[in-house]
């Protein structure tokens, strides 16, 4: 018999004995007491989920995968000579499979990369101006299309936040330069229609793996190809980049050995910087101001230290774990991203640098991203879309409605590989608990 049904009875019992009048009023005392007992329940459970969220250690959204090999030499005092950077191209060349015919130079940033390309192309391609990029993406594919005194085309994205390919195909012709192709996140672009169409009109394509550091599963080669090995990439040193060039390799060449060693004191101001933050240690002996060694390596006639290419060897050997457990967090963590509140990547061909959800409005971006941060887990909001930024203002040519509905309705979810087994589960239930708990 249920709870009500039990009430019902005794309350027919009381009013044949005592009278309806008495039989009410004891009711009425009877279920003011159950309301207050479930009350008081709900208030003491709320109270114990606020006391355990306080005590809970806080998830940090980005942590770099360093073990002890990176930290002995981020530590070392003199990061060594040139050699540790020969290793690192024969290493690039091995895991990657880049043939010897292509030009490998590896650069501050992968931002450097890209900068150093452009300026090639735009050197001996001369009447050629124009570079198609996607909006959705950061700064830093932007700025050295304007620093090579080239001019931004911005295009729309697709369902997969990747720069639509008709977008691109129908913006082709004889004043584009290159186009780029940024797999963002980690997602891979299909590019045989690209690629071949690029053709056509002797126009470079860049592939933009800064977020999909492995070996390219496109099955196209490419005009050059840009990595990044800085902070939120898979494999992270303090920083880093190379690009790889099938085109022009005698001329990037020479652009390349006009680069100059980043100071060995500013490559390890960095890595102290980073392992304080992220890791809480201290390191001694270092006095240069953060901000000079953090900004060093974004100057683009600066080449990749020696104390990263030797943080980055050590980085690849871990490659494949690092992929396959970003891979398996993000399959964890998607069974619980119901359609109907969250949208994400297709899984296909993706590395999963970042898991990003796209929500369907700016506030409910916020509400889920509060709510994570009461779990004590963090976020990362993804990108605004350059075409409205102030800065390129003079470039905003048409609308793109893709990229504009996702203005602030885009945040990334903790998946990196060092994530303990109960941290991964905190916040699968957390997104769990919000799903449950959701009312418009």
């Amino acid at each position: 018999m249920t709870l009500r049904g039990l009430a019902t009875s005794g309350r027919r019992l009381v009013a044949a004995v005592l009278g309806e009048r008495t039989s009410t009023a004891t009711a009425d005392v009877v279920w003011r007491g159950i309301f207050a007992v479930r009350s008081l329940q709900a208030k003491t459970f709320a109270a114990c989920r606020r006391i355990q969220r306080g005590a809970w250690t806080p998830i940090r959204f980005m942590r770099p995968f360093w073990d002890k090999r990176e930290f002995a030499v981020g530590t070392m005092s003199n990061s060594g000579s040139a050699g540790s950077r020969h290793r690192l191209d024969q290493k690039l060349r091995s895991v990657l499979e880049i043939p010897e015919s292509h030009a490998l130079v590896l650069t501050g940033s992968g931002r450097s990369a890209l900068a150093l390309g452009l300026q090639v192309l735009a050197e001996q391609n001369p009447d050629r101006k124009k570079v198609l990029l996607p909006s959705f993406g950061c700064r830093g594919i932007y700025d050295p299309i304007i620093e090579a005194g080239l001019v931004p085309f911005f295009v729309d994205v697709d369902d997969d936040l990747l720069a639509s390919e008709d977008d691109i195909i129908g913006h082709i012709d004889n004043t584009v330069l290159a186009c780029l192709a940024v797999n963002t996140c980690g997602k891979q672009m299909a590019l045989d229609r690209v690629v071949e169409t690029a053709r056509n009109y002797g126009v470079f394509v860049i592939e933009d793996d800064c977020h999909a550091f492995g070996k390219s599963q496109s099955g196209q080669v490419v005009d050059l190809r840009i990595l990044s090995f800085g902070m939120g990439k898979n494999a992270m040193a303090s920083a880093g980049g190379a690009l790889i060039a099938s085109v022009y390799q005698n001329e990037i060449q020479r652009a390349a050995f006009m680069l100059k060693d980043e100071p060995d004191y500013a490559s390890r101001g960095r890595f102290s910087y980073f392992a304080k933050r992220y890791w809480n240690r201290r390191h001694e002996g270092n006095t240069t101001p953060i901000d000079r060694s953090l900004v060093t390596q974004y100057d683009s006639t600066i080449r990749m230290s020696s104390r990263d290419a030797l943080i980055m060897i050590s980085q690849i050997d871990k490659l494949d774990y690092i992929v396959s457990t970003r891979q398996n967090n993000a399959s964890f963590l998607r069974y619980e991203l119901t359609p109907n509140l969250f949208q994400t990547q297709t899984p296909a061909c993706h590395v999963y640098t970042k898991l990003s959800v796209v929500f369907s409005n700016p506030s409910l971006m916020v509400r889920f991203r509060a709510h994570l941060l009461d779990w004590g887990i963090e976020t990362e909001e993804m990108y605004f879309p350059l075409h409205l930024r102030p800065f390129a203002a003079a470039y905003n040519q048409r609308a793109l409605p893709r990229t504009e509905a996702l203005k602030g309705c885009v945040l990334n979810i903790p998946i990196r590989p060092n994530l303990t087994t109960q941290e991964l589960k905190r916040i699968k239930r957390s997104i769990r608990d919000f799903a449950e708990n959701f009312h418009d």
